[in-house]
């Protein structure tokens, strides 16, 4: 999985940032049903096949492209005297995304069991990283907008001090 995520964020720099960190949310919220459907065959061979080419390979490599491309949008919009604290706090952020998660399914499964929370987690990942596509999106159509000017006020007028 890490070598995919390499492998991904190499390919991906080629590309711009944005469009590397969104195809790679977009590609694990569709990629992460599919553990699912593999594990509701009961089939072995379907199991170990979907683990290996699904899991292993295509959602490393969509992991790598999210986190890649967010890494390299990130440090683009970034003041350089700004860089080191933000990057920090990205970096923490990224653990913590990874680590809660799994020690809340580890506490689900004692509870309830891994074939019940393996689909829920899987689903409210994959709600999530359509969350953050859809967030992008608002938030990059809304920063187009063309910005009107409140009535009595006039562009590019400024206060003389």
């Amino acid at each position: 999985m890490t070598l995919a995520a390499a492998a991904a964020q190499i390919a991906g720099a080629r590309y711009p940032a944005r469009t590397v960190a969104l195809a790679g949310d977009t590609a694990l919220a569709v990629l992460m049903p599919a553990g699912v459907a593999a594990f509701a065959t009961g089939d072995a061979a379907v199991i170990v096949v979907t683990v290996a080419v699904v899991t292993v390979a295509l959602q490393g490599g969509a992991y790598g492209l999210a986190f890649g491309g967010s890494l390299r949008h990130l440090t683009a919009h970034l003041p350089a005297e700004r860089r080191g604290a933000v990057m920090s706090m990205f970096y923490l952020l990224a653990y913590g995304a990874l680590i809660t998660p799994t020690l809340l399914v580890g506490v689900g499964a004692t509870v309830w069991g891994g074939a019940a929370i393996f689909p829920v987690f899987s689903v409210l990942a994959a709600l999530l990283c359509l969350s953050a596509v859809a967030a992008e999106r608002v938030l990059t159509r809304r920063a187009r907008r063309p910005r009107t000017v409140p009535a009595g006020e006039v562009r590019g007028a400024g206060k003389a001090g």
